[in-house]
């Protein structure tokens, strides 16, 4: 019998394989892709993550420096700009790492304590006993089982775990409103203040770098995001909408004139963008949608998982406290006791 079962080989799950790998536990990890995400996701790490990857050994890994990390005089929440240079010991530190360069490094670790990672293997549906849980999987050669003492859910937002659990995941989604995101892409030189960074847009006014800038229409922004430059739009339709629309432009990709005619829609002026590097494929992303949800509940019997959020897209690109909880998760019941499996082990290496 295995002890821990977890779906989802995301940084969340991958975490925990770690954390359980500390304290000896070689957990299988279940995940539907044939390996880690390659898609861009979010870009940085933010907060108190940036000092667990530190205690653990990751951030020289992920950073490629041998030097603690320090508090960052500067940081963006939710388009806004916070000067933390004037905050008496600040707390708040970032790691910019793409998600799949954060996977890459988490694999290599839970690899290194011998956890099962299983990539392209699907959780379908499990059922629970007293003394574990059969857990039904779907893998590249067929169907089988596994028969673990628990089985923990990191699985994300719209998480199998949870649904067949039957845990509910209140609160709000809406369908009217339209990100869309260019990474490495700059607009002509001589609209960009080379002292400031101010981009003077002609037939629109001066926007501050990387501020969002609101109108009529929507909210534009532009600037660097670490080593990055990025463009992006956001575009609210004029009624809100709880349904999904059938229109099925967000299934194709994206494209940078797609991006283009969503600034001059925004903005009232063309907006021309070209590439930052001729060579280099566009990192170009559209989300639909915004959500604000948390689960219910994080456990049922042996059944365990993250209260996990559907986020806002204002901080989707940003990894922060909620990446935690691989670290803290499962809380195990056994005996009539309830432990977290690892935890104790862990602290210890803090």
């Amino acid at each position: 019998m295995i002890d821990v079962v977890i779906a989802g080989a995301g940084p969340n799950g991958l975490m925990l394989a770690c954390e359980l790998g500390l304290a000896g536990i070689q957990p299988a990890v279940l995940d539907p892709m044939i390996g880690p995400n390659p898609h861009p996701r979010v870009n940085r790490i933010v907060g108190q993550g940036v000092r667990i990857l530190d205690h653990r050994g990751l951030y020289s890994q992920l950073t490629g420096t041998a030097e603690p990390p320090q508090p960052a005089a500067r940081s963006m929440f939710a388009g806004f700009a916070l000067d933390l240079a004037v905050v008496p010991e600040s707390q708040l530190f970032v790691v910019p790492v793409q998600q799949r360069g954060l996977v890459q490094v988490l694999a290599e670790r839970a690899g290194e304590y011998h956890a099962d990672i299983r990539w392209g293997h699907i959780l379908t549906g499990f059922d629970q006993h007293d003394d574990g849980v059969t857990v039904h999987v779907a893998g590249p050669d067929g169907a089988y089982d596994l028969t673990a003492k628990y089985l923990v859910g990191a699985d994300g937002g719209t998480s199998q775990t949870r649904h067949l659990a039957g845990i509910d995941f209140p609160g709000m989604s809406s369908y009217d409103l339209v990100v869309r995101m260019g990474f490495d892409v700059l607009p002509p030189d001589k609209w960009v203040d080379p002292a400031s960074g101010t981009l003077h847009v002609p037939g629109s006014d001066s926007l501050p770098p990387l501020r969002f800038h609101r109108t009529e229409r929507g909210v534009f922004a532009c600037g660097a995001m670490g080593s990055r430059m990025v463009a992006m739009t956001y575009e609210l339709d004029s009624s809100a909408r709880e349904e999904r629309s059938d229109d099925t432009t967000d299934e194709l990709p994206m494209s940078l004139a797609e991006l283009e005619a969503s600034a001059k829609r925004v903005l009232g002026a063309d907006a021309p963008l070209r590439p930052a590097s001729p060579d280099a494929p566009l990192d170009l992303r559209r989300f639909s949608g915004i959500n604000s949800r948390i689960a219910s509940r994080y456990q049922v019997g042996r059944i365990s998982g993250r209260r996990c959020r559907a986020r806002p897209l204002a901080n989707r690109w940003t990894r922060s406290q909620s990446w935690l909880a691989g670290r803290g998760e499962p809380w195990l019941e056994a005996g009539g006791r309830s432990k977290w499996a690892g935890g104790a082990h862990a602290a210890r290496h803090l």
